[in-house]
């Protein structure tokens, strides 16, 4: 069989063009992905006593310079998970506070491998997308109501979406296209009126909060101080105007608000 001549450079970027085009038609359009407020609307913060603690045992007029991390993401997030994460809010902690944390091993079907920080971090917080937790939450949870559809088992790559297999975009596109629906949250996940992905987030906002409380020392050593927080994630035109929303206390609303 006669062997045939490699592609010059120029075919090759003629190639190209069409795939160039589309995406530069995307990143044209408003790229936000829009959903509809949920209903009823989320409920403020609950004012109510702040729970005690100690005061410090050590303070100093001069102050001192204290060492942590604010944009900590755990397997509630959509794309850390989709990219193999798999810890949870109180695996985050621990990691702060020193003690060694099984992570992603790097490949599907990589074994986890043991990580630890060589000093521990004075303080943390746990900051998942407030976008899709609950989606996340329902397509990795086995036995959850959502588990079997469609759409979750795109997520979790069991199926691959065929956009993202047109395009050759890759693993984490396809997985995104499960839980993302244009115009509002997918009815098969998610429910009639976003019930079940509403009864979703809540939980999962409720298990990010206890974990904070559970590491946060009120002590008077104060060793190791937590944030109830998230990050708000809205990206219009393919912009990144994420912001990490941290609050001052326990005290917050319902649903952590999102974009």
């Amino acid at each position: 069989m006669e062997a045939r001549p490699a592609p010059s450079g120029r075919r090759a970027r003629l190639a190209l063009w069409p795939l160039l085009a589309l995406l530069v038609l995307l990143a044209s359009c408003n790229w936000s992905v829009p959903t509809e407020p949920w209903e009823p609307a989320p409920g403020p913060a609950v004012a109510r006593p702040l729970a005690p603690r100690e005061a410090c045992a050590r303070r100093d007029a001069e102050r001192r310079a204290f060492f942590g991390d604010l944009h900590v993401h755990t397997s509630f997030s959509m794309d850390a998970r989709a990219m193999g994460t798999t810890t949870s809010p109180d695996d985050a902690y621990r990691f702060a506070r020193g003690e060694p944390t099984r992570v992603y091993g790097g490949a599907p079907e990589a074994p986890t491998r043991s990580v630890q920080l060589s000093r521990p971090l004075d303080f943390a917080a746990v900051t998942d997308h407030a976008e899709w937790m609950g989606e996340v939450s329902l397509c990795t949870t086995p036995g959850s109501p959502s588990y079997a559809t469609d759409g979750c088992q795109i997520y979790r790559g069991e199926r691959r979406a065929w956009l993202a297999r047109l395009l050759g975009l890759g693993g984490f596109m396809a997985n995104m296209a499960g839980i993302v629906s244009v115009g509002g949250r997918p009815e098969e996940v998610c429910g009639e009126g976003n019930a079940i992905c509403r009864a979703a987030l809540i939980g999962a906002w409720k298990a990010t909060q206890d974990a904070a409380e559970r590491w946060y020392d009120r002590t008077s050593a104060c060793t190791f101080t937590t944030f109830h927080a998230w990050e708000y994630s809205r990206s219009p035109q393919a912009s990144k105007v994420h912001r990490n929303v941290i609050l001052r206390n326990e005290l917050s609303p319902e649903l952590p608000i999102s974009s």
